[in-house]
């Protein structure tokens, strides 16, 4: 036999190929967990931020409200506090709902039931 008439058939493999996709995938996924860690730091420092605008509003609130049950309170004793309570209801400053022990509070009223069908 001579050589010539031998057919050599190239033997691929595929490491390179596979090499290349693992080395991209490997790439992709530590720019996405630099990518979300820079996002997380920048989000940190926005709410470190605003936890200083945060904390005085929430005081400031806690006193409003304690203000207005404190008037509400007086209004059942002193005519001028009456008029004022009658006036911030009108306005829509104020809201109220009774609730079932008769007092008044602050919350959403809960849903009517629904009406049972008809037959």
């Amino acid at each position: 036999m001579s050589d010539e008439n031998i057919r050599y058939s190239p033997r691929y493999s595929s490491f390179w190929p596979m090499f290349i996709l693992m080395s991209g995938i490997f790439i992709w996924c530590a720019y996405q967990l630099y990518a979300i860690n820079s996002q997380r730091v920048v989000i940190d420092q926005q709410y470190e931020a605003l936890a200083a605008t945060v904390e005085p509003a929430e005081g400031a609130q806690k006193r409003l409200f304690s203000l207005a049950q404190d008037l509400v309170q007086m209004s059942a004793k002193d005519p001028n506090a009456t008029q004022i309570v009658k006036e911030s209801i009108q306005a829509g400053i104020l809201h109220f709902n009774k609730n079932s022990t008769g007092t008044n509070t602050t919350t959403t009223p809960a849903a009517p039931p629904a009406p049972a069908p008809s037959k």
